[in-house]
């Protein structure tokens, strides 16, 4: 595609030019990138810059046409960058810990706070929320040396997730909007293999009541149901699938 009027103000597309922009946007090999969020589904994205492609493209837009939200979210979780298969977790330190939140946490409120009036507006929406079962691992490091607080960055976000899953459920309930979240464990995605061998992965798997490595299928079910009129009036709800390792009440 050829894009021409050109302007130094919308990346070398004339504002006026939208139309060949929401064209570009909507062919098959364009992938548009957010935030975190689905390193356990293989949709893994980065979500701690605000979400323009949906204020605008999906619920803002006066002139011209609006781009489908289902079509905007499936390309947005489809191949996008993420924090995930970087993950430092030697790296202890406020900054750090700072930059785990904007894309664990702060990206699921922003993707939220971005698709809430449009589903407000047709009294009707499903959000799923991507926690992980790290949120209830409390266990003791076992170092004998105090070296310092631990940022727990990643249970810290994760469990922050369960909260505001329950946060945004309570308010979006009356305009038929659900929202639940699902807390996997470990799952061998390329992401987890980054920071976690297989051979920890198949051990950790042996530790379950239920034993055996669980996959991104072992999600589908939960995330199916969570969307589906059956379950119209569960909300606020932590599904967690790890073979029963943690079981919260």
């Amino acid at each position: 595609m050829t894009l021409t009027r050109k302007s130094p103000h919308l990346g070398g597309i004339h504002t006026e030019d939208l139309a060949m922009l929401r064209e570009m946007l909507e062919h098959p090999a364009s992938v548009l990138g957010i935030g975190d969020g689905g390193a356990h589904v293989r949709a893994i994205c980065d979500a701690s810059n605000p979400t323009f492609m949906l204020t605008h493209w999906v619920r803002d837009r006066t002139r011209g046409l609006r781009l489908p939200l289902e079509m905007v979210i499936h390309k947005m979780t489809g191949n996008n960058a993420a924090l995930y298969g970087d993950w430092n977790m030697a790296d202890q330190s406020f900054e750090y810990l700072k930059q785990v939140f904007d894309v664990n946490l702060h990206g699921v409120w922003l993707m939220t706070h971005a698709v809430a009036p449009h589903m407000v507006a047709q009294e009707f929406g499903r959000v799923i929320n991507q926690s992980s079962a790290a949120a209830y691992n409390y266990r003791p490091t076992g170092a004998d040396q105090f070296d310092g607080l631990n940022a727990f960055n990643y249970q810290q976000t994760k469990w922050g997730v369960v909260g505001l899953t329950k946060f945004t459920a309570a308010q979006l309930g009356r305009w038929n909007i659900t929202v639940n979240c699902i807390a996997p464990g470990v799952i061998p995605t390329d992401a987890t293999l980054k920071v976690v061998p297989r051979e920890t992965v198949e051990y950790l798997a042996t530790q379950q009541p239920v034993p055996g490595v669980i996959e991104t299928d072992d999600l589908t079910g939960a995330a199916v149901y969570f969307a589906s009129d059956e379950a119209r009036f569960v909300t606020g709800q932590v599904l967690v699938i790890d073979g029963g390792k943690y079981m919260p009440a």
